[in-house]
């Protein structure tokens, strides 16, 4: 997130009122449901991928966080 300029704040606010673009879907490897998040915060389209052990895991992993459009 640092090398891409995203905050931990800007990845928080994606986390809470963003939207999911793209289905969820299983991870092959590890068996998470991993899904992509969206939103457009602090001037930019920031997108943020979590894992979750399941649909309804109460905890998920922030797996990366990038910039989709400036």
């Amino acid at each position: 997130m640092r090398a891409r300029k995203i905050t931990l704040s800007m990845a928080l606010d994606v986390l809470r009122k963003g939207k999911i673009e793209l289905e969820p879907e299983v991870d092959m490897k590890t068996g998470h449901t991993c899904c992509r998040m969206e939103r457009y915060t602090a001037g930019k389209a920031v997108a943020v991928v979590v894992a979750c052990e399941d649909e309804h895991a109460p905890d998920c992993i922030v797996v990366t966080a990038f910039v989709v459009r400036s």
